[in-house]
């Protein structure tokens, strides 16, 4: 279909090509002109599109067009170097003038579709883009078409527009591996639940592919369906033994799900195989930075903290400079009660990673601590405006508002938090409490109601505000509706 080229093209493998260069050089320096056959011209554009010389290939491809003046593939070769120097007008000039004499060619479709693409005109593109399905000889055709328009959308990462050209080839072979595995792979960018759908029909095809299951288990972590993702590493890990990446993410997984021993031994086992990798070397990979921050936060979750500070002094002992590690360290002064060296530590971690919205709520949880309310407030904001879906830290600054007696302020940011978090049931239960304080009973209800559906498990949430709920029958028969 064009636009692709050898890229082991040699003097030693094409002889003809030789010559054909070899004369044109010669031309070149006697400045004489001479004569090439088409298909020698041909041979002279693809040398050097194949070197990247597009100008001097624009070149030739007009000196051939003026020898063969009713050459179609010259012609063609002439649009195709116009669309690479990116003169989609004229490019699109030379493809009308030749789909003038061939009328149904599903590569002049497609090319056109590509320039109005490339020009931004969405509609054209679609419309010259299914005539090119339309115009192929046959299904294999067709998909080899709409996989190449799924591509260029992929280039300009429009992958949801990729996909729509990716379901239309695999409609038409479901069992294409490759076409399977590609949705797959740009649900992960926005429809994780398709992504796991897809991985699932290729994995039926391929039981036996350590990086689908791998693929796979990466999403489910994203999904949170951490029991799932732990089967898919596992997998992963009986069919690849040293599967680095899986031993790392299976820690992952048993660290999410609260089994932090088992968790440890996979990282372990993680850095066992690292380490084996790289054992002529006389330091250590920067990759334990990340593996001793995650073993030191599993002996941290188990009330360790010798050991959890322990692992983070070897991160250090790496990188003096290692923000997660800095960060973990203040943490365990925090759990020792250790404020001051606390604050230290974290408000370091920051100083080298300021976007990290982690460091910011644990910063004002310090600060609330030590009683320095604005600067917990403004640790707070910070975390919400790095990461808008930080619901605790909006939480946390609605309750010091509220603790300050500032009830209107308190819900300014809660309303705020909910255009950011619509489906979180704290931020809905506390919300409505809030509305009742203010005596605002219809958006309460629909606040309580909201965070009900949402989970109807945290109920309590609401009372510990709004305490003389317990005493409203109306709030009662809500509760009992959805509990």
């Amino acid at each position: 279909m064009g636009f692709e080229f050898d890229n082991d093209f040699s003097f030693t493998d094409e002889p003809e090509l030789q010559d054909v260069v070899e004369r044109y050089r010669l031309m070149l320096r006697s400045n004489t002109p001479l004569y090439f056959d088409s298909h020698e011209f041909i041979l002279l554009i693809d040398y050097h599109l194949h070197n990247r010389e597009y100008t001097e290939s624009l070149k030739i491809a007009e000196f051939g067009i003026n020898q063969h003046p009713s050459s179609f593939d010259l012609k063609l070769k002439k649009a195709e170097i116009l669309f690479r120097l990116k003169d989609y007008a004229n490019a699109l000039l030379l493809v009308k003038e030749l789909e003038n004499i061939e009328t149904n060619s599903s590569y002049l479709s497609y090319f056109r579709g590509l320039i109005h693409s490339n020009l931004k005109q969405k509609r054209e593109a679609a419309y010259y883009f299914q005539k090119a399905v339309l115009q192929a000889q046959d299904s294999n055709e067709a998909i080899d078409t709409l996989f190449q328009i799924a591509e260029h959308y992929q280039e300009n990462n429009d992958l949801q527009t990729a996909n729509f050209y990716l379901l239309e080839a695999h409609k038409i072979d479901p069992y294409d591996s490759e076409i399977i595995v590609e949705l797959a792979q740009n649900f992960e960018t926005y429809d994780l639940h398709q992504a796991v759908h897809y991985y699932n029909l290729y994995l039926n095809q391929h039981p036996f592919h350590s990086s689908a299951w791998f693929d796979i288990g990466v999403v489910y972590s994203r999904l949170e369906n951490f029991e799932k993702a732990l089967e898919a590493f596992d997998f992963a890990i009986a069919l690849y033994e040293n599967y680095l990446e899986a031993y790392f993410n299976k820690g992952n997984a048993l660290a999410n799900l609260g089994r932090y021993q088992e968790a440890i031994e996979a990282f372990e086992e993680y850095a066992r195989l690292l380490n084996e990798e790289n054992e002529d070397d006389d330091f250590e990979p920067n990759e334990m930075l990340e593996v001793y921050c995650s073993i030191g936060e599993c002996h941290e979750r188990m009330g360790d903290l010798i050991n959890a500070l322990t692992y983070y002094e070897k991160a250090l002992k790496i990188d003096p400079h290692y923000p997660d590690a800095l960060y973990g360290v203040g943490i365990v002064c925090s759990l020792c009660d250790n404020l001051t060296d606390s604050l230290k530590y974290i408000r370091k971690a920051i100083e080298l990673d300021p976007f990290n919205s982690e460091y910011h709520f644990s910063l004002g949880n310090v600060y609330r601590r030590m009683g320095k309310i604005d600067k917990a407030l403004e640790a707070y904001r910070s975390a919400t405006h790095i990461d808008p879906q930080d619901y605790e830290s909006w939480v946390n600054i609605a309750q010091l508002y509220f603790e300050k007696n500032l009830l209107t302020k308190a819900i300014r940011t809660l309303e705020e938090a909910y255009e950011n978090n619509p489906k979180v049931a704290i931020i809905e239960y506390r919300l409505a409490a809030f509305y009742f304080l203010r005596k605002n009973e219809a958006d309460g209800m629909n606040f309580l109601r909201k965070a009900l559906i949402h989970d109807n498990s945290k109920y309590l949430e609401f009372f510990k505000i709004y305490p003389e709920g317990t005493e409203n029958e109306k709030i009662q028969n809500l509760i009992a509706k959805y509990r």
